[in-house]
């Protein structure tokens, strides 16, 4: 009997409707049924319905788990779950403990590399991001050396530490005013001399008495004795502050795919634009109206911003409305006229498109966090181990920039970088062929402007800092904000509070104005 090209299409599709019922026993006795008879195609016409009405509910499944899993909402599969091989699901940053020396494939050991904290000796704490009130009644050194800790006065709240803060010993010595007040008594016979004139009375361990010449008495002390010391005992040793351990290795997952980073690793996901449609959600939850301050003149034009969700906003500027972009990022930059808009996603695949009207097209690599130019020419990144790189547009090739950072910023023609690493210390380089040279100062963020003038920052306490360029000095603005984005001619300052609200400003001399919508990271051009 001759197959055509329909009988082969029927058994691939019989043979994947068996693949996801897992070898039903129905759908085995219906192949054997087909196998034994001559008219293969009124078999596959009599069976196929019943196999498909078999097997349909296991592809509705597995349908319902990619839209989930895409809308990142919770996940419920009823009945048990096998899985043969390896499922990983763990977030990147998630540190655990491990009890080898060498870490697996997409672990790390935390040593301080690769963008991971340095745990080695170190006690673990919980983070807590508010101190307690203070207790008069407790007193405890202050003394860096000792508790690691500059504030003047930590009563009740040694145990309240800020994230990523280091501390501790593992001995300590004594000081004065941590011995607890106490008394030295003096035990044993011993005698005191006392003079006195015939006539006169003493008591016994106690006072004389002169006779006077009324014949009444005069009460007077013993004469004085002599000087009574005790040795000084001891080592001046540390004591061991140490709990009963047993030593293992931290590890922090910090690649999904390879522990290794490196500059060009293989496309393995699709671009945002191809995924199933994201969810169509409420623009970003407009705030309350701010108290009016001084309205400024002009805005950005093209301002584009992620929410906590990695929804996508563009905005035509500080007066504009907010709109949803198809796709899903965690971070985006664009370029002063709008026209080269550059992302990450969660898994740290980089993403382009040419301006608003553009589609996401994937670029190969792996960054964490990137920035382009004013003029879309000159792109920086960096990838979880803090490596730094560097390309000429989205048609160049990513070249590795000497040097470890967690973030950085561009000027509008390159010649202008910044950077923080992860010592929140700030660095600066006279474009891609400079040194980075060390600024004074801590910032966990830090944004410059297109011609260079206008930099602008955010410390670990989301402080405001300002400075006019590399030659300034820093100057605190008033206000509290996590992250901060200046455009390329410094007059529009963009901001994200701790409550992921927007605030504008005017440049340096402006008030900030609360702007409608919540959102996580924003980028003005």
């Amino acid at each position: 009997m001759e197959l055509k090209l329909f009988d082969y299409i029927a058994f691939l599709l019989i043979c994947i409707f068996i693949y996801l019922k897992y070898k039903n026993s129905c759908n085995k006795n219906n192949l054997e049924k087909m196998a034994n008879t001559e008219d293969i195609n009124t078999e596959i016409n009599k069976y196929l319905p019943q196999i498909y009405k078999a097997d349909i509910q296991s592809i509705r499944n597995l349908s319902s788990i990619s839209q989930k899993l895409l809308d990142k909402v919770g996940l419920t599969i009823p009945g048990d779950i096998a899985i043969e091989g390896k499922f990983n699901y763990l977030p990147l940053g998630i540190i655990m403990a491990f009890n080898k020396e060498v870490a697996p494939k997409g672990w790390a050991i935390c040593d301080g590399t690769q963008g991971t904290p340095d745990l080695r000796g170190r006690f673990i704490r919980m983070h807590s991001g508010t101190l307690g009130a203070k207790n008069a009644s407790i007193n405890v050194s202050y003394d860096k050396t000792i508790a690691g800790n500059s504030r003047s006065d930590i009563r009740s709240r040694i145990l309240k530490h800020k994230f990523g803060e280091t501390a501790g010993t593992d001995h300590h010595a004594l000081i004065t005013n941590e011995i607890p007040k106490h008394n030295h008594g003096v035990a044993g016979n011993h005698t005191h001399t006392q003079s006195r004139r015939s006539g006169d009375s003493c008591v016994h361990n106690s006072k004389c008495y002169r006779r006077a010449a009324n014949n009444g008495y005069q009460t007077l002390n013993t004469g004085a004795s002599g000087k009574h010391t005790h040795a000084n005992v001891g080592a001046n040793w540390g004591h061991n502050n140490q709990p009963p351990y047993y030593v293992l290795t931290y590890i922090m997952k910090v690649d999904i795919y390879n522990a290794n980073s490196r500059p060009a690793p293989a496309i393995v996901s699709i671009a945002p634009n191809v995924v199933a449609k994201p969810k169509v959600v409420a623009k970003p939850k407009v705030a309350a109206k701010p108290n009016v301050v001084a309205k400024s003149r002009s805005t950005g034009s093209h301002v584009w911003g992620v929410n906590s969700a990695n929804n996508i906003y563009y905005s035509n500027g500080k007066g504009g409305n907010w709109v949803q972009i198809p796709g899903r990022l965690k971070q985006v930059s664009v370029s002063s006229n709008g026209s080269h808009v550059w992302g990450v996603n969660n898994g740290d695949n980089i993403y382009y498109r040419n301006g608003r009207g553009g589609n996401w097209v994937q670029i190969p690599g792996r960054l964490k966090f990137v920035n382009v130019s004013g003029d879309g020419n000159h792109v920086w990144g960096v990838n979880r181990g803090g490596n730094i790189y560097y390309r000429n547009g989205k048609g160049g090739n990513w070249v590795q920039i000497p040097g470890r950072l967690k973030q950085v910023s561009v000027s509008s023609n390159g010649s202008h970088v910044w950077g923080v690493n992860n010592g929140d210390n700030i660095y600066y380089r006279n474009g891609r062929g400079g040194n980075w040279v060390q600024i004074p100062g801590g910032l966990k963020q830090v944004s410059v402007s297109g011609d260079g003038n206008h930099v602008w920052g955010v410390t670990s306490g989301n402080d405001i800092f300002y400075r006019n360029g590399r030659g300034g000095n820093w100057v605190q603005i008033p206000g509290k904000l996590k992250f901060v984005n200046v455009s390329s001619d410094g007059n529009h300052i963009w901001g994200i509070s701790s409550a992921n609200d927007i605030f504008y400003r005017n440049g340096r001399g402006g008030n900030w104005t609360k702007i409608p919508g919540r959102l996580i990271q924003v980028n003005v051009g």
